[in-house]
């Protein structure tokens, strides 16, 4: 991906200007840096050469758009290429509201206001582009980048937000506006983030929406055409792009469902099938196969071996503000063969979260606050029983509880904290808190802990954007998770997710025509569980040598003697104790004392 060092000073403050171009001239001196915007305090330079879509630079100097980027029209997408200054002007003056109701895809905007002599950063509402942002130091420059590596000479280090890090050790994929840096934070997604002249604010431009309660009467096979055409479309704007796709492909709905609107759109696919040699719950062949036949689509099958994947790899991740689970995936050398420049990476990832498999029975409570008569609830609970395979009375008992004499904070403040790593209790209940300030999630609390639950799950889509290996070496396109298809699965209400008691009913209906019928009834995803543990096992010296004495126990933030108490092939449990372990170690090699 194009990474992006932004420098915005007060106008007239010379300190703050001088500093900021030497900065900029830094960056520029070490090639492969170009300088697009030079404006009222403010400078923006982008990395030059990128198997990336091109930056769309908007006219007159108003700013920036990385990544993929389309516009809706009659019900359809195109990728937006000319956009007029008038249009540019309109995204300011909304605070990117505006931006963000017309345009999506995976995109990092940014937008001068020279108006009111601000800079905007616009992150889309899916999270495809990290960005952070340093406050001031000494010299009065802000700085915007993407990969803190690209920036860290600029000034002395921060200290390490060690609260952030337990908060990230009890739950690796929490949302939060903080990072392990003070001073720095992450623009969350759908979020615009304005520089001021004097100073800086926050508004969310993105919201997910609320349920339309006319759709819960609406049948089901009409919601399902819907969808459809949603998906479609936003695979017809993904294959407009004219690249080659690289699918990954385990021939469960998800994916089969993102292959198929993106072979239907015309799209240059080869599928890749990863399966772990040896552990047979984990191998998906059979279902990618027949998948990939029924669309004519050729299919690269990796095979996996424990001893291939190598932990010391993940200190070659690109170097966020903040740890993430995801750069263990640069471990995995299977992708460096596959890589082919400006070749988009497609899956089925997010779907789960999109089409709402998750809890069924705490939406009962949503459709009793809907006041669903009383029928109506009764068949939805029985469907919701079946889904989640228990008796229907509990589904009841929550409708009751969640929908008539409870608020829904009580439940998901409980789902949040069984969620969290065991290994440490003493934060669970935090990290559960921060989940629950997110302002999605304080905004669907109010409707029902089904609609909680999904802004959580909205929100848990950036973790598909981190550091990933695979997201370094293609550009990610994420077909299901596309913002048009979200908005329209948010408009269904939670409880119709689960008609006819199977989960992701509408997506299943949706494309019951066009898959195999093993894709369409499978609801079982492989297993991998013993897989990634003789990972662990194989890098289990690794681990060990890393975390004792390292900077997590020197800090006071782990206790080397658990590793006494697991056995080697246990190592897997402290994942994210490594990761944040090699995190602070590479942040503290950017500034040697």
């Amino acid at each position: 991906m194009h990474r992006l060092v932004g420098l915005r000073w007060r106008a007239g403050h010379l300190e703050g200007r001088k500093s900021a171009e030497a900065n900029a001239a830094r960056l520029l001196e070490r090639g492969n840096w170009r300088q697009v915007i030079s404006t009222r305090g403010f400078l923006l330079l982008v990395t030059e050469k990128s198997g990336d879509i091109e930056p769309l630079i908007l006219p007159h100097g108003l700013g920036l758009v990385s990544g993929a980027f389309f516009r809706g029209e009659g019900g359809d997408y195109s990728r937006i290429t000319e956009p007029d200054p008038q249009t540019c002007r309109a995204w300011a003056e909304t605070d990117g509201a505006a931006l963000t109701q017309e345009c999506w895809g995976g995109y990092l905007a940014i937008v001068v206001d020279a108006a009111r002599d601000r800079t905007l950063i616009v992150r889309d509402p899916m999270g495809a582009r990290p960005c952070f942002v340093r406050e001031a130091q000494g010299d009065g420059v802000r700085i915007v980048f993407t990969d803190f590596a690209d920036v860290a000479d600029f000034a002395p280090l921060p200290s390490i937000d060690e609260e952030f890090l337990c908060l990230f050790l009890a739950q690796p994929r929490i949302v939060h506006e903080r990072t392990g840096l003070r001073g720095v934070r992450e623009i969350l997604a759908g979020e615009c983030y304005a520089l001021g002249a004097e100073s800086d604010g926050a508004t969310l431009c993105w919201r997910p929406p609320a349920r339309r309660l006319e759709l819960a009467a609406v049948k089901a096979e009409v919601l399902a055409g819907d969808l459809r055409a949603h998906i479609l479309s936003a695979g017809r704007a993904w294959a407009s792009l004219g690249r080659p796709v690289l699918h990954r492909l385990s021939g469960g709905l998800d994916s089969s469902v993102a292959l198929a609107a993106l072979s239907k759109a015309g799209a240059h696919i080869v599928c890749v099938n990863e399966w772990p040699r040896g552990f047979a719950e984990g191998d998906e062949r059979q279902a990618a196969r027949t998948v990939a036949a029924k669309f004519g689509v050729k299919l690269v099958e990796l095979a996996y071996e424990p001893a291939q994947v190598d932990y010391r790899k993940v200190m070659e991740a690109p170097l966020l503000a903040k740890p993430s689970i995801a750069t263990l995936s640069f471990a995995d050398p299977h992708f460096h063969d596959l890589a082919e420049a400006g070749t988009l990476l497609t899956s089925g990832q997010g779907g789960d979260q999109v089409f709402y498999r998750s809890r069924a029975v705490c939406t009962i409570a949503d459709a009793v606050r809907d006041r669903l008569n009383f029928a109506a609830i009764i068949s939805l609970a029985l469907d919701a029983a079946r889904v989640s395979r228990r008796s229907v009375w509990p589904a009841l008992a929550m409708g009751v509880e969640y929908g008539v004499l409870r608020s829904s904070r009580g439940y998901v403040l409980k789902v949040l904290r069984d969620a969290a790593r065991a290994s440490a209790p003493h934060h669970a209940t935090a990290a559960a808190e921060a989940a629950l300030a997110d302002p999605w999630v304080k905004d669907a609390l109010a409707r029902g802990p089904g609609e909680a639950m999904r802004a959580l799950l909205i929100g848990d889509l950036q973790y598909y954007h981190g550091p990933s290996l695979p997201n370094q070496y293609f550009i990610p396109a994420p077909v299901v998770t596309s913002q048009p298809i979200v908005e329209f699965c948010c408009s269904i209400p939670t409880y119709r997710s689960f008609d006819g008691g199977r989960d992701r009913a509408l997506a299943r209906l949706a494309f019951t025509d066009d898959l195999p019928a093993s894709s369409v009834v499978r609801q079982r995803k492989g297993d991998t569980t013993r897989f990634f543990g003789a990972v662990a096992a194989a890098n289990g010296d690794f681990v060990i040598d890393a975390l004792k004495g390292g900077e997590l126990v020197k800090r006071g933030l782990f206790d080397a003697g658990r590793l006494e108490a697991k056995p080697r092939r246990a190592v897997l449990d402290f994942s994210n104790e490594l990761v944040v372990e090699l995190w602070l170690r590479r942040i503290m090699a950017c500034h040697p004392a």
